[in-house]
């Protein structure tokens, strides 16, 4: 596959992701199906599938297109930086947030059964794994990512907190943690840190001449030096 297909294939599934949350949306909304019974009921053995199912899963429009375009841009941002791993990625923040909230998750409120839904679980994911990730890599277009990430999302800290009582905030406490743990298990695996190696001259004098103008070449002018 061509650097090209790569590319494309990269921007294809998050594509794809968001449009498979939109066609179930459709579903549940014209058709009335009532979806929301395969969302999570925090430590009920029968809502063991929602751990998966609630991420394709919203309560109403304003749910869906609010999550809508956090989730796009976190997918893209990382499906395009992190291509090798990004799909495990995906996949693990869906399952870890998701049994997060079902082990610890709100059962009842005001006397009420809850049941969580919505793909903000996999939103908090991304964000945690994409911060997390460009800091301990130390490559700088890793730390860019981060501090964009930063910039555009800095505001999600509000949503650790039981302020709204509607919104499931362990939810989001939960991908935020999942986020961060994948974050560390894949520090080893996609873009690593910028490195440059010092040579000493027994090193240049076994090095192809061309090989050794380049690097003289870069000496002369660190700022060209590429990584």
């Amino acid at each position: 596959m061509s650097e090209k297909e790569r590319v494309k294939f990269s921007i294809l599934n998050p594509f794809l992701i968001v449009l498979a949350i939109w066609i179930v949306f459709y579903f549940d909304f014209n058709y009335k199906l009532n979806l929301s019974e395969f969302g999570i009921y925090p430590r009920n053995i029968s809502s063991l599938p929602g751990i998966i199912l609630h991420f394709f899963i919203h309560a109403n429009f304003h749910h869906v297109l609010s999550n809508t375009f956090s989730l796009l841009v976190l997918l893209l941002l990382l499906f395009v930086f992190y291509e090798t791993i990004a799909l495990s990625v995906f996949v693990f923040s869906l399952i870890m947030s998701g049994t997060g909230v079902w082990l610890f998750g709100r059962s009842l409120h005001n006397g009420s059964g809850i049941v969580h839904v919505g793909s903000s679980t996999v939103i908090f994911a991304l964000f945690g794994f994409l911060l997390l990730s460009g800091l301990l890599r130390k490559n700088r277009h890793a730390m860019a990512l981060s501090g964009l990430v930063i910039f555009l999302y800095g505001y999600f800290v509000w949503g650790l907190f039981p302020i709204q009582p509607e919104v499931s905030w362990e939810g989001h406490i939960s991908g935020l943690v999942s986020g961060c743990v994948l974050a560390l298990l894949y520090r080893k695996k996609g873009p690593q840190a910028n490195i440059y190696k010092l040579l000493d001259d027994d090193d240049l004098d076994a090095l192809p001449e061309e090989q050794k103008f380049w690097i003289q070449t870069n000496d002369e002018n660190p700022e060209k030096q590429n990584d």
